[in-house]
């Protein structure tokens, strides 16, 4: 069971004709879509470092604080979507791995995930931690920041 406010939150599902998740509205859209628009504003260094701030918070939920560690492997702009007031939620789970307690990582193969967020030691290797999305992170925050993919 996953629950934070920086971490989407699965609303229910439906397995008609197709699998269908069901996740709230994120009116803002994606950090990626807004940062990247042309026709909007710059966004306030206000608001990114809020941005910036709970997607930290929300990776440090899913590492440390969730019954099972998990890990998310995709952590990017397009990944993080906006509430009304940019909060910031982590979605997209479809490459997130479980970590138990014990392990200290996971090799995977094949490599998955977004070229340029990749970890060194994940895109070489195949080795999955937190260090993993942390790397990613850092590579969001070098685009929240400049404002370029």
């Amino acid at each position: 069971h996953v629950s934070h406010p920086n971490v989407s939150s699965l609303l229910g599902c439906c397995i008609d004709n197709g699998l269908y998740l069901l996740f709230p509205f994120s009116p803002r859209g994606s950090v990626a879509s807004v940062l990247h628009d042309q026709n909007a504003p710059p966004m306030e260094w206000e608001v990114r470092y809020k941005i910036a701030i709970g997607t930290a918070k929300g990776l440090h939920y899913l590492h440390k604080s969730c019954q099972r560690r998990i890990i998310h492997r995709d952590i990017k702009a397009s990944n993080i979507l906006l509430s009304r007031d940019f909060e910031p939620q982590i979605s997209d789970f479809g490459l997130a791995k479980w970590l138990p307690t014990q392990w200290t990582h996971h090799s995977i193969v094949p490599i998955e995930g977004t070229v340029g967020y990749l970890a060194p030691e994940y895109f070489s290797h195949g080795i999955v931690d937190e260090k993993t999305d942390v790397y990613a992170f850092g590579v969001f925050l070098l685009e929240l920041i400049s404002g370029k993919k």
